[in-house]
C-alpha cells in the first residue's frame, strides 16, 4: 500500500470526482481549518496543484 502524501502550499487548487468527507479541525481558534477528502473516478484521479507556494516571512534585522 502506497503511503500519504502531504502537499504544502499557501494556496492549492483541487480537481476530483467526490468530495468524500469535509470537517472542520477542532482546537484551530478563529480561522477555523478545514479537513476535505476527495477521490478521483475510473480513469479519472483526484489531483492537487500549489498556485501559491509556502514561504516564510523574511528576516529583518533589528534597529536600535
Amino acid at each position: 500500500m502506497a503511503s500519504a502524501l502531504e502537499i504544502v502550499g499557501e494556496r492549492i487548487v483541487c480537481y476530483c470526482r467526490k468530495k468524500v468527507a469535509e470537517r472542520v479541525v477542532p482546537y484551530t481558534g478563529g480561522h477555523r481549518a478545514l479537513e476535505i477528502i476527495i477521490e478521483g473516478r475510473g480513469m479519472t484521479p483526484a489531483r492537487c496543484i500549489v498556485i501559491r507556494p509556502w514561504r516564510l516571512a523574511e528576516r529583518r534585522p533589528e534597529t536600535r
